[in-house]
């Protein structure tokens, strides 16, 4: 059963999810709203007054779209590409770095570029 901690992790970009009990897409904000315990092992969001299942057991709703950092722009979500094409961590955070280097604020492109490359480094390591 994951903890309260790892089921806020998974969702904290989640823009709209999938409910394990009634397979409806709600939309999620996890910062306005708390996860809670509901019981037998349910964790659950209350969303516009409804309550939506979001983890049983080692069962994760889905997540249906993600919010969007800024620092992409207009480009596809990084997100996405890395769930279209299945890359693993390492090389879906590779991507995000090369996506992002130079955009985002308080992060220089070569320090953006240098944690791609140490990605890289680190998938060729497996």
């Amino acid at each position: 059963m994951y903890s309260l901690e790892q089921v806020k992790e998974h969702f904290k970009n989640a823009e709209t999810v999938r409910c394990l009990e009634d397979n409806e897409v709600y939309d999620f904000k996890p910062n306005d709203i708390g996860i809670h315990k509901f019981y037998d092992g349910y964790w659950i969001v209350t969303l516009n007054e409804e309550d939506v299942f979001i983890s049983y057991g080692d069962e994760l709703a889905e997540i249906i779209s993600y919010k969007k950092a800024n620092h992409y722009g207009e480009r596809p979500d990084v997100i996405d590409f890395n769930t279209k094409y299945d890359l693993n961590f390492n090389l879906g955070s590779a991507v995000k770095y090369i996506a992002r280097a130079g955009k985002k604020s308080n992060e220089s492109k070569e320090k953006d570029l240098n944690k791609a490359i140490d990605c890289i480094k680190r998938e060729l390591d497996v």
